[in-house]
């Protein structure tokens, strides 16, 4: 294993997410939410259609799927790349979805409305309370704050020119560097302690349910191979 490798798996680790809080395969305990995510493109050399970014004006593009913790606002989970052309809700079932523990939701926009309820929070789906929008959207809002720090080195920020087989390692690079400066006080923008209380734990009925009506002494993985658009 080759030290980017180490180093990556020692800054951005999807356990962080749980800030001190425990999952074992026989737990009932419920966790609302504990990570927001979203998709981000960064522009390539041409490569045709395949490839082709709505974000560019259908230039060609990587897309990462990227994930923070809502309490810290560190990066728990990259993932990518993949041609921009890829849906966000197609990228999420392929991986992320299986490793989510039972209740458990993502805070999402509207492109993970289809997985809305069940495993995502977003500001479309009928259940999701009005009281929690403001704090919901804040937390989306990092999302945002997280992609420009990318961007803010050039390799990202423009296109990149070089053999578009190495710009994971360079994405991976600036994500350990972007989480490596969080650690040492280059924080997100901070977020209201009550209201976000309120978000993380306020959950329609259906899921107040969920935990009697699941097996605890099982945890299934969903198989990505099943749940591609």
């Amino acid at each position: 294993m080759d030290a980017p490798v180490i180093l990556q798996s020692s800054l951005i680790y999807f356990s962080f997410r749980l800030c001190g809080r425990t999952i074992s395969k026989g737990t009932r305990a419920m966790i609302a939410l504990s990570v927001s995510f979203d998709g981000t493109d960064f522009k390539i050399a041409e490569h045709g259609r395949a490839f082709s970014s709505h974000t560019f004006a259908k230039k060609s593009g990587l897309r990462y799927e990227v994930c923070l913790c809502i309490l810290t606002g560190d990066i728990v989970w990259i993932n990518g790349p993949f041609p921009a052309s890829y849906h966000d809700i197609t990228i999420f079932r392929s991986s992320l979805k299986s490793h989510l523990a039972p209740t458990e939701r993502t805070e999402a926009d509207n492109g993970y409305v289809r997985e809305a309820p069940r495993h995502c929070k977003t500001p479309n789906s009928f259940t999701n309370p009005e009281e929690t929008e403001f704090m919901q959207q804040r937390v989306r809002n990092r999302q945002e704050t997280i992609n420009k720090r990318f961007k803010d080195w050039g390799i990202l920020r423009q296109r990149y020119r070089h053999n578009s087989v190495d710009h994971g390692d360079a994405f991976r690079a600036v994500a350990m560097l972007t989480q490596l400066s969080i650690n040492q006080g280059e924080k997100l923008f901070l977020l209201d302690t009550k209201a976000l209380h309120m978000a993380l734990t306020m959950q329609p009925m259906m899921f107040q349910m969920m935990p009697l009506m699941m097996n605890g002494s099982k945890y299934e993985s969903i198989s990505s191979a099943n749940n591609l658009v």
